[in-house]
């Protein structure tokens, strides 16, 4: 779907339309999934445990992505960083429910964009820190430019993935931006994107009802935490330091 930012291809928009605040910072009574209330997770630092994972021990997602656009191969060639641990064991999603997540609803396809959203979106949901993520239909995700509809947890309605990358990756894009700066940037925009969509048919009702993960995959191990740091800055300068959760920042 399109978006006014997308991280993971430099600063340019997304195709067509498109922090976490302090631990705590999800309001008055979530509707906690029964696995996290017996197994409770740091939300802020969701990156590390059983969060990791060799990468032979997911071939399964990666062939399915892979298959579904062979992009998504490609940008892990060009961007994934090798001294990072691998992404979350996704295995335990099975490929129907995947291939629905992993679908842009507006471009009508598997982009790469949509298939990286899409894992991000089962890593959160299996560290039970978003509840049944669905895609909007096309008309639905034309008006409302916020790439899940989840279940919870409360006050949650809405979740948009952010994946920015590291200084490498920005310069073998072309951009002159420092990762300093696009992070700070991200964490102001997140802000404008938690109002913008409010009251919309089938929008959020509130700004409260709008969660974003910040997936840091694609940053560094040495970069992670000046990323983090930058765009839980840009966003409380902005407004508001919450509703942000960030996975893979260890």
């Amino acid at each position: 779907m399109s978006k006014n930012y997308k991280p993971t291809e430099g600063f340019q928009p997304k195709p067509t339309n498109q922090y976490f605040g302090r631990p705590g910072h999800l309001q008055l009574n979530p509707r906690i999934a029964p696995k996290l209330q017996e197994n409770p997770v740091d939300r802020n630092n969701l990156g590390q445990g059983g969060g990791s994972c060799k990468a032979n021990q997911h071939p399964f997602m990666d062939a399915m992505s892979n298959s579904l656009n062979p992009e998504f191969l490609q940008y892990q060639k060009d961007y994934y960083p090798k001294s990072s641990p691998q992404r979350f064991n996704t295995n335990q999603c099975p490929s129907s429910k995947f291939n629905q997540l992993a679908y842009d609803p507006v471009r009508n396809k598997h982009t790469r964009i949509s298939i990286d959203e899409a894992r991000a979106v089962v890593q959160a949901e299996l560290q039970n820190v978003v509840i049944e993520p669905t895609r909007a239909n096309e008309l639905e995700a034309r008006r409302v430019d916020l790439d899940f509809t989840v279940q919870g947890p409360d006050p949650w309605t809405h979740v948009d993935i952010k994946q920015p990358i590291g200084s490498k990756a920005l310069s073998k894009q072309g951009q002159t931006i420092s990762v300093e700066n696009m992070a700070y940037k991200l964490g102001q925009k997140i802000v404008k994107q938690k109002d913008r969509f409010v009251g919309l048919e089938n929008g959020p009702l509130s700004s409260e009802n709008v969660g974003h993960i910040v997936d840091l995959c694609y940053v560094p191990s040495s970069e992670k935490a000046i990323v983090k740091q930058n765009v839980l800055q840009g966003a409380a300068d902005n407004g508001s330091d919450t509703g942000i959760v960030f996975l893979n920042d260890k």
